[in-house]
């Protein structure tokens, strides 16, 4: 299920200034930014650049400017990624508004949701030679301890699932160990980006080698280790090898594991084993295991969100338009084997992307709503709110996303005469009766009281895009919508 948040942010204002041409700013620069708005500590930017730094990392999600003097004379305002890649820009423009008066006013830029951590952005002014005056700039958005995360007993079973076939599909980086049982060798894969998050102490072990072979705990207890590693979830199953599996996973195996933990770093699994021990004097442990597991805590979907932050490490471009128009496209860095575990469409379509360096480009979705898509994918769970819930509901159709459920109320929120006919659709083609029946009733509101002659006309020239049999399943609902439609 989706995580549902609110509009709370951690805020910072300006921690230090420089300009974009040199190390630092002026003394009075410094002075007049830095901080909250000051009575009488306006500072006149005449032209020129400047960078603006702030004391936390965060995932920004709003920008303020508070302008006293010339508002609308910021011309473009850039974002700085903390891991040193291409600047972000969130606003740019070659037309000034030039005000006649002087008004002071709180001037927010609108922009995508980003998946990258900053703490600085840059900023230029149009020459004026009065200057623009601005008396502060705050940022708003989420720090690490901030980014929300589901417990356990909403960690998405398919994400748990699905991180474990990973380590079971064949890849570039494995993790060996030799099973006595059978006399062989076993391979799990492993993918660098994610081990260095989840267990910076074998990450460390591999190194810049492709295979690390553990010869110190047996292969039952690698096992379990790296499914740990990669579910959260400690599972014991039966043992197809031994005959009388249970015997063999006795107060000495879990004192290897427990072993294992400690040298891996692993501060939870260690707790796991300790609340365990007890209950393996009594013989009784095959009872506890999933009883100590859903008491324990997760920080799988929070160590995934950090890799959807970590672009850095991420190997591929994906590149959507930022509205309807497609005439200006945006483009998040992604991790490709997150992908393609986690969605069949990214799977094919990342497998068959045979151009170098060049960005995967899919038109049908905006940046914002793929974004929130593909912070799902990682984690299991997105923000969904009344402005963003239409078009998540229609990229996810749309990328073949079926496991994201989102509250009809809140997809509901968000229908409008622009886009009923739209959603109707998708909830025809999808068999969702409910929505279909509610967008029938959204849709009755916009006929009988629609005055403006061009979304009227965008109304009817939507409906003669569908299908004959939708078209005669909406006529048919009302004797108001068979007359507007006739």
């Amino acid at each position: 299920m989706p995580l549902t948040t609110g509009d709370t942010y951690y805020e910072q204002w300006v921690h230090k200034v420089r300009s974009s041409y040199d190390s630092s700013a002026t003394d009075e620069v410094q002075k007049r930014l830095i901080g909250p708005p000051q009575p009488d500590q306006t500072f006149f930017c005449s032209g020129g650049k400047y960078i603006v730094e702030f004391e936390v990392p965060m995932v920004i999600r709003q920008i303020e400017f508070y302008e006293s003097q010339n508002p609308g004379m910021i011309d473009s305002v850039y974002l700085l990624p903390n891991d040193g890649s291409e600047n972000y820009c969130i606003f740019k423009t070659d037309e000034m508004l030039y005000p006649t008066v002087t008004k002071t006013r709180v001037w927010r830029p609108r922009f995508d949701k980003i998946n990258f951590f900053s703490t600085a952005l840059e900023f230029s002014c149009e020459y004026t030679e009065e200057g623009t005056g601005i008396d502060g700039i705050k940022v708003l958005g989420l720090t690490y301890d901030e980014i929300p995360h589901p417990s356990r007993a909403d960690l998405s079973q398919k994400l748990v699932q699905d991180m474990w076939d990973l380590c079971n599909t064949p890849g570039t980086h494995t993790i060996s160990c030799f099973d006595a049982r059978v006399s062989e060798m076993r391979h799990y894969t492993v993918h660098p980006p994610f081990l260095k998050i989840r267990c910076p102490y074998l990450y460390e072990k591999l190194g810049d080698k492709s295979n690390y072979i553990e010869q110190t705990y047996s292969e039952d207890v690698v096992q379990v280790v790296l499914r740990y590693i990669f579910t959260d979830t400690v599972v014991i199953t039966p043992d197809e090898h031994v005959p009388n599996y249970v015997s063999s996973y006795d107060t000495k195996f879990f004192s290897s594991l427990q072993e294992c933990a400690k040298e891996y770093n692993l501060e939870h699994l260690v707790q796991f084993c300790s609340k365990l021990e007890p209950i393996m004097l009594l013989g009784s442990w095959k009872d506890h295991v999933y009883l100590v597991n859903a008491a324990m805590p997760t920080t799988l979907s929070k160590d995934l969100q950090t890799l959807f932050y970590a672009t850095a490490s991420a190997d591929v471009l994906i590149s959507s338009p930022i509205d309807d128009e497609c005439s200006e496209f945006a483009s998040t860095k992604a991790h490709s084997f997150i992908l393609k575990q986690r969605s069949e469409y990214f799977n094919v379509l990342l497998t068959r992307w045979n151009q170098d360096n060049e960005p995967v480009v899919i038109e049908d979705v905006h940046h914002g709503a793929l974004l929130s898509l593909l912070e799902y994918l990682y984690t299991g769970h997105t923000e969904v709110t009344s402005s963003n819930a239409v078009e998540l509901l229609i990229a996810s159709k749309t990328l073949l996303i079926d496991d994201l459920v989102l509250p009809l109320d809140t997809v509901l929120k968000g229908v409008s005469s622009q886009n009923v006919i739209h959603i109707a659709n998708l909830a025809h083609q999808f068999t969702i009766p409910t929505l279909f029946e509610k967008c029938m009733k959204c849709l009755f509101v916009c006929i009988s009281k629609e005055r403006d002659k061009q979304k009227i006309e965008h109304l009817k020239q939507s409906f003669t895009q569908l299908e004959p049999d939708l078209q005669h399943k909406i006529s048919v609902s009302s004797w108001e919508a068979k007359r507007f439609f006739k």
